[in-house]
């Protein structure tokens, strides 16, 4: 069976898909171009109709010169579910920081209290404003309730 560069193009991408759906076209095929080559392959009996989308058949793996595999059946559900435990966030033990290290200060400033403001944390560590605030973040992301409050012209953190 004779086949235009489109159509082989077409069919063997179908084949290489695990449910055989026809849905990968070059590039220079648009609209209703498209439209023209799924009913062309439809009318030559290559591929058919199977729910919503149109599938490789029988025919079209022979127009090939390919031979259908056994279909790849996909559990979505059981995909995600997987996927959702590969990610999940492995129960950690609670964050213990050094004594006397610069980051236990900060906890123990931002638990006084009247909490402690910007100017105060940089003093009590010597860092630069960016890393106080980097590390107030960071306390924020491991779950620790640091809360600021504007007070007069100064932010005060504490932990809530």
């Amino acid at each position: 069976m004779k086949l235009t560069d489109t159509q082989s193009f077409v069919l063997s991408a179908a084949a290489d898909h695990p449910e055989y759906r026809v849905e990968q076209f070059p590039e220079n095929v648009k609209g209703g171009a498209r439209a023209k080559v799924l009913a062309g392959l439809s009318a030559r009996g290559l591929i058919r109709q199977e729910g919503e989308h149109p599938v490789l058949s029988d025919e079209g793996f022979r127009a090939i010169g390919r031979e259908r595999s056994a279909p790849v059946t996909t559990d979505f559900e059981a995909e995600v579910a997987a996927a959702e435990t590969a990610w999940a966030k492995p129960e950690t033990k609670p964050r213990r920081t050094r004594e006397g290290s610069k980051q236990s200060r900060i906890i123990e400033a931002l638990n006084a209290p009247g909490g402690i403001t910007l100017a105060g944390l940089i003093a009590l560590t010597g860092w630069q404003a960016h890393s106080v605030r980097g590390v107030l973040a960071n306390l924020k992301r491991a779950g620790v309730p640091v809360t600021s409050t504007k007070e007069g012209n100064e932010r005060v953190y504490r932990i809530a």
